[in-house]
């Protein structure tokens, strides 16, 4: 894929990139040139952590961690991580693992969504 030239005035594609010759739509000498790169990347094993903060409250509001991973029968497995405690009076928590199949397909193995009473957290500074 090669430079990609445009009238800068009108964004008219031009095909001769020479900016002394103007444009033929609007007159105008000035030039946008464009180019893309591609890349594709395979990734095999790809994990995700992401803690939510604010400001003035200490400590991380959720967690959140997908990733894979070997599972205890020697599969691939997927597996996803939530912790929420955002609200003031618990902290939620949400655990998935799937196993992959020998035919590829993905079977949820665990999950559960237990609540649990909020530990004592700091105030608003």
């Amino acid at each position: 894929m090669g430079i990609a030239a445009s009238c800068s005035g009108c964004r008219m594609p031009l095909a001769d990139t020479d900016p002394r010759i103007p444009c033929p739509r609007c007159g105008s000498a000035r030039r946008t040139f464009e180019n893309q790169i591609v890349e594709i990347l395979a990734v095999g094993e790809a994990s995700f952590r992401l803690r939510q903060k604010r400001p003035g409250i200490p400590g991380w509001l959720l967690s959140i961690v997908d990733r894979f991973k070997t599972s205890r029968h020697g599969h691939r497995a997927k597996e996803v991580l939530i912790i929420d405690r955002s609200a003031r009076d618990k902290t939620v928590k949400y655990h998935q693992v799937q196993e992959q199949q020998p035919d590829g397909s993905w079977q949820e193995v665990h999950k559960h969504q237990p609540e649990f009473p909020a530990r004592r957290r700091g105030e608003v500074r």
